[in-house]
């Protein structure tokens, strides 16, 4: 049924997803042209929120990648735009772990 079992089977993050949701959240971010939709602020405001949340929901070793090095973790050029691909990849997925992200993509952000 799938071309290739080692792609669909490989594991993305921590949303266990295949590598395809992960990349239509990077697709879909890029949409449009223009803005990046990772710089959506209501975005951007509730991934600080998961970050600054106690106990914190984003947070070190396990997020490395999705924080930048001011944030404890290992990505600061790409951070905000991983986290939006991988809070996609998990919203639709159904398992989300970041709370206050997977409220903005349960409000429907782009309707």
């Amino acid at each position: 049924m799938y071309p290739s079992r080692r792609i669909q089977n490989r594991v993305v993050g921590l949303a266990r997803k295949p590598e395809a949701g992960f990349e239509a959240g990077h697709a879909f971010d890029q949409a449009g042209g223009g803005t990046l939709k990772s710089a959506n602020q209501a975005f951007l405001d509730a991934r600080q929120e998961d970050i600054d949340s106690d106990p914190r929901k984003l947070n070190p070793p396990g997020d490395n990648y999705f924080l930048t090095h001011a944030e404890g973790g290992t990505n600061t050029p790409g951070a905000t735009s991983e986290t939006f691909a991988e809070s996609f990849a998990m919203h639709f997925k159904g398992n989300a772990k970041w709370p206050k992200v997977e409220a903005f993509w349960a409000s429907n952000p782009w309707g």
